[in-house]
């Protein structure tokens, strides 16, 4: 269990009036972990090797890629000093060639038996002789530079490319059996699945050892087959769920219109269909070219902002897709040095999420968008999965109680840390940036993995406001005291306070417990494509499958049967009998492994067909009932694209505007 105290030695990072320091000299405290509290597990584990051979395995690594990276400096310096000489020497050429030139017209003229009869003939004559020799040799001689230089450009490319590959290698092979962070989290990956499946359950224990781990696998396998089976038999019939409606073609809920207390204050669709191309624009010119965002050229446009940006090509990208001009683009992971240098010697570890820090005057905020999964670190990240319970910061504890304690995501629970640390370069211009616009509120936004980090780390920067309006906001469930929930900037990392604070997940993953997620509510919006299988997967998600593999051992024959029928009948969604429906139900009732949910309000993209654009937004009022099992479909990996999800709300809203 993670537990916190809050320290008396905080120091503001960024410039303060006096008003501001009048106001939160009480609350100069820094969120930190107590001296007593143990390193997060996985740094604790050794690597996959023995540790000595780790340690080998790292050093080795460390010396070939350091020696790699200088070879490849010394042929660049190489190929450097053979092109600049290439280009001197036709310079001495061209040159000399032109002295050359200047002294024959001089000699034509005196020489010339005709110079005494007209000189002029005689100097159009020799110059127009001369000028044609000039040029050949000039033009023969940048032919050969452009030749020379081509290749050896190509060389060097072709040289820096094999360099950089090999180090790569090099780099996965000791991310991989090195001593380094992410050795230890794939070992404590395999021992938490070792220990979820084995240890923890005996009954899946006494399987593998009577029929073997091979026939075990081939067991789970043929239930994932049948489940997939049943699902699709008894699609909407076995297990309704309610949702609500809140936008359609034909009709629209009150809630499309913001309320008193809702930031941004603009239209709910709108606030949607805004941030999604934020939340897309955070992975990068190149990943958005292959899911079809590409908005074509980008035309690099002077900056004029209050401090130089690193003009990263990425950055062009994301002025351009999100509409946010490039002078108000205030930084991004592509401005550390480290990125921008061309020499990047770095062990592999698991670092901060790749983001971005704008400010859109649109919505009136400071928006802070997280990449979501792309990396080996990213990766990494959603392999650290197994649950981890917190207690939330200073204000949340009058709210849920001293003791009360939460279930979230243990990976995503340590980035969100490793962002909102003080000493961090996101909370330092987080923290100016609201300072510079004192009206503005501030806005996370994230898809995939970078959605699961930016709503916890929405949590750890927020506080809770109590104001008087009815609890049944959208008729939901969840607020407490008889209250509505609102929340605001905290003072306790030193942010300026209060400023309206809102998060947009979309494909947001499993992060949360149901309790967290109904306390998120408020806080958090969160958008699910209709199969999006990333928000139903949690660790407790996988080891139902495992129960229900343990219940179809015992019953001989029904995994084959299931899949045969599926497959024999003509019209199998609508031949559903009792048989198909009992038999999901008592498979059901072994699914109560404890699952996490997304956070916060969820919204549904919902639509009548597969390959169709929605028709409707809907509200999830209980997001245990509704993702409380995997979900297989054919689109359930297209569902996750953040293309999807952009192309989905952007109808929506121009169905809303018509």
């Amino acid at each position: 269990m993670s537990s916190y105290h809050l320290k008396h030695n905080f120091g503001p990072q960024v410039a303060r009036t006096d008003h501001d320091d009048a106001q939160q000299d009480a609350c100069k405290e820094e969120y930190e972990p107590e001296a007593s509290e143990q390193p997060h597990h996985w740094r604790t584990r050794p690597p996959l090797l023995p540790p000595r051979v780790a340690t080998l395995v790292s050093t080795v690594s460390g010396a070939t890629r350091l020696s790699l990276e200088i070879t490849a400096l010394f042929w660049e310096a190489v190929f450097e000093t053979i092109s600049d000489s290439t280009s001197s020497g036709r310079w001495l050429g061209s040159t000399a060639f032109h002295e050359a030139k200047l002294l024959m017209e001089a000699a034509a003229r005196m020489l010339s038996p005709l110079s005494s009869l007209n000189p002029r003939i005689v100097a159009r004559i020799v110059g127009s002789s001369t000028a044609l020799g000039y040029s050949i040799v000039n033009r023969s001689l940048a032919a050969t530079e452009s030749l020379v230089e081509g290749g050896f450009t190509l060389y060097t490319r072709a040289v820096n490319v094999g360099l950089h590959a090999a180090g790569e290698y090099v780099r996965l092979i000791d991310a991989i059996f090195g001593s380094t962070d992410t050795s230890r989290v794939l070992a404590s990956f395999m021992h938490m699945c070792r220990k979820e499946a084995l240890e923890n359950n005996p009954e899946i224990r006494a399987l593998v050892k009577e029929h073997g781990l091979v026939s075990f696998v081939s067991q789970v396998l043929k239930t994932v087959v049948a489940w997939i089976c049943l699902q699709v038999v008894t699609h909407g019939r076995a297990q309704p769920y309610r949702l609500e409606l809140v936008y359609t073609n034909m009709r629209s809920s009150s809630v499309l219109c913001p309320r008193k207390y809702d930031f941004p204050r603009k239209p709910l669709l709108f606030n949607l269909a805004r941030f999604i191309s934020v939340a897309s624009s955070a992975y990068g010119q190149s990943f958005m070219q292959v899911i079809g965002l590409d908005d074509g050229p980008y035309l690099r446009r002077p900056h004029h902002g209050r401090r130089p940006v690193y003009e990263h090509p990425n950055h062009f990208s994301f002025s351009q897709h999100t509409g946010i001009p490039l002078s108000d683009l205030l930084f991004s992971s592509y401005v550390s040095p480290i990125i921008r240098r061309r020499l990047v010697y770095r062990n592999p570890s698991i670092h901060a999420l790749v983001h971005y820090i704008a400010v859109d005057h649109a919505t009136r905020s400071v928006v802070l968008a997280c990449r979501g999964t792309l990396g080996i670190s990213d990766l990494f990240i959603d392999m650290i999965c197994e649950y981890e319970n917190v207690n939330l910061p200073g204000p949340h504890e009058r709210a849920t109680g001293k003791h009360t304690e939460f279930r979230v995501h243990s990976g995503m629970w340590h980035s969100a840390m490793l962002l909102a640390d003080t000493k961090s370069e996101v909370f330092k211009e987080v923290a100016e940036a609201l300072r510079l616009y004192p009206e503005y509120g501030l806005v996370i936004t994230g898809h995939s993995l970078g959605g699961g980090v930016a709503s916890l780390l929405t949590l750890l920067w927020s506080q809770p406001l109590f104001g008087h309006d009815s609890s049944a906001q959208l008729g939901i469930p969840g607020c407490l005291a008889g209250t509505a929930r609102h929340f605001a900037t905290s003072e306790i990392f030193g942010l300026v306070a209060p400023r309206p604070i809102h998060c947009f997940s979309f494909g947001s993953p499993c992060s949360t417990n149901a309790p967290l997620s109904y306390y998120c509510r408020g806080l958090v919006t969160s958008v699910v494509n209709t199969d999006d299988f990333v928000s139903f997967l949690s660790i407790g998600a996988c080891m139902d499958i495992l129960n229900i593999s343990a219940v179809l051992s015992h019953e001989r024959g029904v995994a084959e049967k299931v899949v045969r029928g599926f497959f024999r009948s003509s019209s199998p969604v609508s031949d559903v009998d009792d048989w198909h429906l009992s038999l999901i139900k008592t498979l059901r009732a072994s699914m109560d492994s404890e699952k996490l949910y997304p956070p916060g309000d969820v919204f549904i993209l919902a639509s009548p067909g597969d390959d169709e654009l929605p028709v409707g937004l809907f509200y999830c009022p209980d997001v245990a009932e509704r993702f409380t099992e995997l979900r297989f479909t054919r689109n359930m990996i297209v569902h996750h694209l953040p293309s999807t999800y952009e192309r989905r709300l952007s109808a929506l809203v121009h169905e809303s505007v018509l």
